[in-house]
């Protein structure tokens, strides 16, 4: 991995809850990080469930080994978010691939 195929710049989020006024939790996302990526689109997949057309995309990004990286984090790019399904470290913390997803409804 070289430092000139890191050219997108994502924003990974975490969530916390907090009460509202009346005591209700929120749940808001809160920036976990801002790392440069290299971004792999994958073909996208469409299914039907009960009468319900469902698209998936899929992307697998590689960044530099980010210590804290949970499967439950999600990842902002192009305005869109992609939560995280997977995270394979490669190298010896050299770098990390993480797998993630968008579903549209």
């Amino acid at each position: 991995m070289t430092i000139g195929e890191l050219d997108r710049k994502i924003a990974i989020y975490s969530y916390t809850t907090a009460p509202d006024g009346a005591g209700q939790p929120i749940k808001t996302r809160v920036l976990f990080a801002t790392v440069f990526a290299a971004v792999n689109y994958n073909p996208s997949i469409e299914s039907t469930h009960a009468d319900t057309r469902t698209a998936t995309t899929k992307i697998a990004f590689t960044i530099r080994h980010l210590a804290g990286l949970l499967e439950k984090m999600e990842i902002l790019i192009n305005s869109q978010y992609y939560a995280i399904t997977s995270i394979q470290p490669f190298g010896r913390n050299e770098g990390m691939t993480v797998q993630a997803e968008r579903v549209d409804i």
